[in-house]
């Protein structure tokens, strides 16, 4: 806690409206539906939730004005092609950043009456097992691309264990109520974004003796090349963080972009 009066006094604010809603101590950060062509009758739903709390969650529904999403999540098989697999709901272990983004889980609406276009807003409500049925509403992006490229098996390493123990470091220097997202991990280095109301940044982490440790906080300067050489990240494991990392932040929403940006400098932890 101590460490974040301190990034309050380096960080410039930012006026960026979030887009989040917190539900208990479930965070539900920038669902959002990429606008459609005129012709298109079909959207996908992204998002990130955030359980800060110590009891598993499950997202049962999305509801919208064009009926129930889909649930499902993108699966591959051996020979490396990739299709849609439909989820009766989607788990949100407890301390865990669950993201609903190309190639991994996501909702789809069918039906479509009409565009939808972007800087919109559109109705909505999530269902919940244990905290029930939830109104709020879309924002809607940027048109995302037609195509998807698709992930290796190989490239989807169960990466459970290493989120909860990168997720309880950051917010041991950060609070509890810290969001923890995106976050992108390649072996022993990742990078996650952190916010906590309208500020947030990047973090760089180390597994070091079998535990990981945030090593710094910073803003753009940490995906540049030269950043990533500094801390000893080769290239083919700092393009695989960066490009990991872009996906999840593209996510999210412009206002995380924003205020991960925002951040002035870096603050060097250990």
């Amino acid at each position: 806690m101590k460490r974040f009066v301190l990034l309050l006094l380096l960080f410039l604010a930012q006026p960026a409206a979030a887009h989040e809603f917190l539900l208990g101590d479930l965070q539900i950060i920038h669902p959002a539906i990429p606008a459609t062509p005129l012709d298109g009758d079909t959207a996908h739903i992204y998002m990130a939730l955030v359980n800060n709390g110590t009891e598993p969650e499950r997202l049962l529904a999305i509801e919208t004005a064009y009926g129930k999403a889909v649930l499902e999540r993108q699966v591959t098989d051996a020979n490396g092609v990739a299709t849609q697999q439909k989820m009766a709901w989607i788990d949100i272990p407890p301390g865990e950043t669950v993201l609903l983004i190309q190639g991994e889980f996501r909702g789809r609406v069918e039906g479509l009456k009409e565009p939808l276009v972007e800087g919109g807003e559109l109705d909505g409500a999530f269902v919940f097992e244990k905290r029930g049925r939830f109104k709020m509403f879309f924002m809607i992006d940027p048109i995302e691309p037609i195509e998807e490229l698709p992930m290796q098996a190989s490239e989807r390493a169960d990466t459970s264990e290493a989120t909860l123990a990168i997720a309880a470091a950051l917010r041991a220097e950060l609070g509890e109520d810290t969001a923890i997202a995106p976050l992108a991990i390649v072996g022993d280095v990742a990078i996650a974004g952190w916010t906590r109301g309208d500020i947030g940044a990047r973090a760089f982490l180390r597994k070091r003796a079998g535990s990981w440790q945030v090593v710094l906080w910073s803003g753009p300067s940490l995906l540049l090349p030269a950043t990533l050489t500094s801390l000893g990240v080769g290239v083919q494991t700092a393009d695989q963080l960066r490009k990991e990392l872009a996906a999840g932040e593209t996510a999210l929403g412009r206002d995380y972009i924003t205020r991960f940006d925002a951040f002035a400098g870096t603050v060097p932890l250990n």
